[in-house]
């Protein structure tokens, strides 16, 4: 208590995905499509952590402590081969209703992480300590179902869908002989508190798009809820798009959105129990050229 304490967490990784699908019109108003993909990814965790004693309040040993540091760093490779499977039906010259299914992925994840703290009293001395090593594992991901409907003509569009996944159905897996490891027998534990503490979600979007008459423009507007996948928690976020489309001919257009989005989380760590309450606004940008053939 009443000391100075300064936490700095960075997380920064790229996500590729090279995907690759077909469709086939099965009837004159419905068609069937299927797409595989392929997911590769990297991040990289640091978090640093600082405790001074600046008021010179421990000063008796063995308590004398001046300052403490922590420092973690993982490096994560992640990749998996993910498959959808869909089809859309055209009702009328209005209305289409659509689903896709996302069957379940297994992520093969390999880390490299190291860990190191260090201890300096007040007489000067100090007490370091370090570790580091590597762990793979999968993780298996659940189905994932959506639905959606559209109304569409020659001046607007109006979309809905939602999206059902039970995240407690999320699975760490690991090869049967590192189940003799401690460590990886923690891994495993995990799985009962997916089960305890994680729920089903439905996700729910709305969007839609006027096209201006005369002027070669559109406007767009979207709306999403996405719950949050622990039970009990309020931390749903929310996303709201505003965007333009201008056409520069015939076949070129340019589309402009802005897309904004708002949630709150609680958060806490064994360096921080009093937990932290943050309060998250982002705010995108996004700019695209479309060309019709």
């Amino acid at each position: 208590e009443n000391v100075y304490r300064k936490e700095e967490v960075r997380s920064e990784g790229r996500l590729k995905q090279w995907s690759l699908g077909g469709a086939i019109a099965i009837s004159p108003n419905f068609t069937m499509g299927i797409t595989t993909s392929l997911v590769h990814g990297r991040e990289e965790y640091s978090f640093d952590f600082t405790q001074i004693d600046d008021l010179d309040i421990y000063n008796v040993y063995p308590g004398d402590f001046d300052e403490y540091s922590v420092n973690q760093y993982m490096k994560s490779d992640y990749f998996a081969l993910n498959m959808k499977l869909g089809g859309i039906i055209e009702l009328n010259n209005l209305i289409k209703v659509g689903g896709v299914i996302t069957f379940p992925s297994t992520y093969y994840i390999e880390e490299n992480h190291s860990y190191s703290d260090i201890l300096y009293f007040d007489d000067g001395s100090y007490d370091p300590y370090d570790e580091s090593g590597t762990w793979d594992y999968h993780v298996k991901t659940p189905f994932i179902f959506d639905a959606g409907a559209a109304i569409t003509n020659k001046l607007f569009t109006i979309s809905g869908s939602a999206r059902y996944r039970d995240w407690s159905q999320t699975r760490f897996e690991v090869a049967d002989f590192e189940l003799d490891d401690q460590a990886y027998q923690d891994i495993m534990a995990e799985n009962s508190i997916l089960v305890r503490d994680y729920n089903q979600t439905i996700e729910y979007r709305l969007g839609g798009e006027v096209m201006l008459p005369g002027l070669s423009t559109k406007l767009r507007g979207g709306y999403a809820l996405i719950p949050s996948p622990i039970r009990n928690s309020d931390e749903d976020s929310k996303t709201y798009s505003a965007g333009i489309s201008f056409m520069v001919d015939n076949s070129v257009s340019l589309d402009l959105t802005l897309i904004k989005k708002d949630w709150t989380r609680e958060s806490w760590d064994m360096y921080t129990p009093g937990g932290v309450s943050e309060s998250i606004n982002t705010n995108k940008v996004l700019i695209g050229i479309s060309y019709n053939l």
